[in-house]
């Protein structure tokens, strides 16, 4: 009687055990689907250009690690970015086109869109899901 009380004991830690690591493998990969979804998103990609724009202008000379030219470089660039960043807002036609090449590079570099991609953020081939504001700034840059 006690070597079937221990395996029927055995047998019901293994199956907790294996439920267990199911659930926690299942989930861990649905949130991995999930951010991967995300990367794509409209908003996730205003609020990484949010966080790096932050960072380029939050960040002290002292943590860039450069030398004393390359830091002079890009204290001169931040100062731009931050002039053009103020001014862009009031009519600077130059402070717009600035911030938007800057933000265009960001894109670009830190999250890989491209021709190939860019679908995945805007769905240029599918009009039908495009939004009339969509369908309008699109024309708009069409020559």
């Amino acid at each position: 009687m006690d070597y079937m009380t221990n395996i029927i004991i055995i047998t019901g830690i293994l199956l907790l055990i294996t439920l267990t690591m199911y659930y926690l493998f299942k989930n861990e990969g649905m949130e991995q689907d999930e951010n991967s979804e995300d990367e794509y998103s409209v908003d996730y990609l205003v609020a990484g250009i949010k966080e790096m724009l932050n960072h380029i202008l939050n960040t002290g000379p002292s943590e860039w690690n450069l030398n004393k030219l390359e830091t002079k470089k890009q204290e001169r660039r931040r100062g731009k970015l931050k002039k053009a960043l103020r001014t862009c807002n009031y009519g600077d036609i130059g402070a717009k086109e600035y911030v938007k090449e800057y933000i265009k590079d960001l894109l670009q570099l830190k999250f890989n869109l491209n021709e190939e991609n860019i679908d995945k953020v805007i769905p240029f081939h599918k009009f039908y899901k495009l939004s009339t504001q969509d369908k309008l700034h699109i024309r708009a840059m069409v020559p």
